[in-house]
């Protein structure tokens, strides 16, 4: 026998999901016209669709030493740090899964903790720490995310 769901079920499903829909439109739109119009061949933004495409930003963006220099930085630091990671974790994840050693559940604890506490309860402080420098170029940002 199968249940059916009642009229409020339904409604509140259906609500619900059109809320969803509405979300992710509202996130989403503004990426995807920002990718649409990185390919615009004006010189200038004008109002969509393009009346032609191409590939002229990107030709110079590629053509700034700077950004090739960063790039190529940024992947250096990016492979260090996960070599680095996948060794640490590694050796961490098997001495804790095999080892009975005083302070195991505090390291635990301390390993397990980015998974546990939520990115908004770790952004806080690093705002309000942003907040006090007044070198930082970020922080009217900070300042204006806090409140």
């Amino acid at each position: 026998m199968m249940a059916t769901k009642r009229l409020g079920d339904r409604i509140l499903g259906g609500a619900m999901v059109a809320m969803l829909a509405l979300v992710l439109a509202f996130l989403v739109t503004p990426l995807l016209v920002t990718c649409l119009l990185a390919f615009d061949s004006r010189s200038f933004l004008g109002p969509l669709p393009p009346p032609a495409l191409s590939l002229r930003w990107f030709e110079k963006l590629a053509a700034l030493d700077y950004v090739a220099t960063g790039l190529a930085t940024s992947l250096k630091i990016a492979v260090l740090a996960t070599v680095i990671d996948v060794l640490v974790g590694t050796a961490a994840a098997v001495a804790l899964d095999r080892g009975d050693f005083r302070g195991r559940g505090l390291l635990m604890a301390a390993f397990l903790s980015p998974l546990i506490v939520p990115a908004v309860v770790i952004g806080s402080p690093c705002c309000c720490s942003c907040r006090g420098s007044a070198s930082s170029t970020a922080s009217p940002a900070c300042s204006a995310a806090m409140w």
